[in-house]
């Protein structure tokens, strides 16, 4: 499998530059700015293929690309829905019908699953024989589990107040241990 891509990033953040600004206890416009970035940074840090987390946070599209139909495991979490397209053993671009496979989401995460009575299609010899776009994320930020939620604005915060690079003599400059606190039970392993 290749790395996944980003094909459509999310819309709206999980936590808002408001909801953010509460939690830093700012009541001017002045930082919103400066807030702003710090809360795309703590996003970044988490979500997507890139992030500590190994899933995304809002509606977002990924596609991943298989060398073929042996192992269609997804790299991301939680997937809403899937479309596979694949490069026949002629390589020319076929769409697969939906009523082939299912999504399925197992203990290592959500992957693709052959119908019962149904058989993969022949592939061309290439790397990205398979192709799986895909919509991952959760509903909407109301459905972002709140640790994570919170973990995002602790990260925030901390870059707020300590504007410089850590000194690790420091204990007030180093990150937070509620985040990953926060975060640990909904990271992906062995992905």
């Amino acid at each position: 499998m290749l790395n996944p891509v980003l094909v459509t990033p999310a819309s709206a953040t999980p936590v808002s530059v408001d909801e953010l600004k509460l939690h830093l206890r700012l009541d001017s416009d002045d930082e919103d700015a400066l807030v702003g970035a710090l809360l795309s940074a703590a996003v970044q840090h988490v979500d997507g293929y890139a992030g500590v987390l190994g899933r995304t946070l809002m509606p977002q599209t990924w596609r991943q690309d298989f060398s073929g139909f042996d192992n269609l495991c997804l790299a991301l979490a939680p997937v809403t829905t899937v479309a596979v397209t694949y490069f026949d053993t002629a390589n020319n671009s076929q769409s697969l019908s939906a009523s082939v496979y299912s999504l399925l989401d197992g203990s290592l995460g959500p992957y693709l699953s052959l119908n019962s009575g149904q058989v993969w299609p022949g592939t061309s010899d290439r790397p990205d024989a398979v192709r799986v776009t895909m919509t991952c994320g959760y509903a909407d930020a109301g459905a972002v589990p709140a640790p994570i939620k919170v973990a995002i604005m602790l990260l925030a915060a901390h870059w707020f107040q300590n504007r410089e690079a850590v000194n690790i003599g420091d204990i007030n400059s180093a990150l937070p241990l509620a985040v990953d606190a926060l975060l640990s039970p909904f990271r992906r392993v062995g992905i």
